[in-house]
């Protein structure tokens, strides 16, 4: 059986999901409660060390999230989709699943995930990267029923390369979500 980076993903999340679960049952508080689902985009900077990643400046996924969790902690599940991603016509498309966990208080957002990006070529290649992380730092407004995250995030390579942190690397993201 082949590993990819989806299947780490899929494990982690069980992992977490469970793990979770069980805190909450043993504290008397039930199940995960309620969950979010979201939509939202990501607006993408040309990474000046990463340069395996497929965006360039000016680039916007839209994508899909699932969130679960509690008021101090939050398992967000979310993939986005972009189209002509990379200003050329050599990508078709990509799509990203991630996995981040977030720490919060009433507005404030904070957290790293997990992902990889699946590239989609006009000549019929695909890749997936290999898996890669983010930091996510951010605020949330209640809209009325739904809730506005807004988010600063940077995505690295791997741990060992964050020295190579540069302010215009950071990215920008939107999730408009309502509970149910």
């Amino acid at each position: 059986m082949k590993v990819t980076p989806v299947a780490i993903a899929v494990l982690l999340f069980s992992f977490l999901l469970t793990a979770n679960n069980v805190e909450a049952r043993r504290k008397g508080l039930g199940s995960l409660g309620k969950g979010t689902l979201g939509i939202g985009g990501q607006y993408h900077n040309q990474h000046s060390a990463f340069d395996e990643l497929p965006f360039v400046d000016e680039d916007i996924t839209y994508g899909l999230a699932y969130f679960t969790g509690n008021r101090e902690r939050t398992m967000m599940i979310a993939a986005t989709y972009g189209a002509d991603i990379g200003g050329t016509n050599e990508v078709d498309y990509t799509i990203t699943p991630q996995l981040n966990l977030l720490l919060r208080d009433d507005a404030w957002r904070a957290g790293t995930g997990v992902l990889s990006t699946y590239t989609k070529l006009e000549n019929g290649d695909d890749d997936w990267l290999d898996i890669y992380f983010q930091f996510i730092l951010g605020f949330s407004v209640p809209v009325g029923d739904f809730s506005l995250d807004l988010h600063g995030i940077y995505q690295f390579e791997g741990w060992d390369r964050l020295d190579e942190f540069e302010f215009s690397d950071i990215q920008y993201g939107a999730w408009l979500s309502r509970g149910f």
